[in-house]
């Protein structure tokens, strides 16, 4: 299966969709986080955000976990971001 990548942009308060992939280079990490939260339909589908910058001990930190109408975990892997 391939990997699909998308990228969004804010415009009048609302996160609309963007096919150039080069907007992700000017904007953190921590920015894409807060648009998550905001709206998380973004990625596909309806998710309830539960938590942000979740720190496990012995693997690492997560962007951000929630769950999916489903009841399926979703994982929020950290950027490539520093700060």
């Amino acid at each position: 299966m391939a990997t699909r990548i998308k990228v969004w942009e804010v415009n009048d308060g609302k996160i609309v969709p963007r096919d150039d992939a080069t907007f992700a280079d000017s904007h953190r990490e921590d920015e894409l986080e807060g648009w998550i939260v905001q709206s998380p339909d973004i990625l596909g589908e309806k998710l309830l955000i539960i938590a942000r910058q979740l720190v496990i001990p012995d693997v690492g930190r997560l962007a951000g976990c929630g769950k999916s109408r489903f009841q399926r975990a979703i994982m929020l892997a950290p950027g490539s971001a520093s700060g």
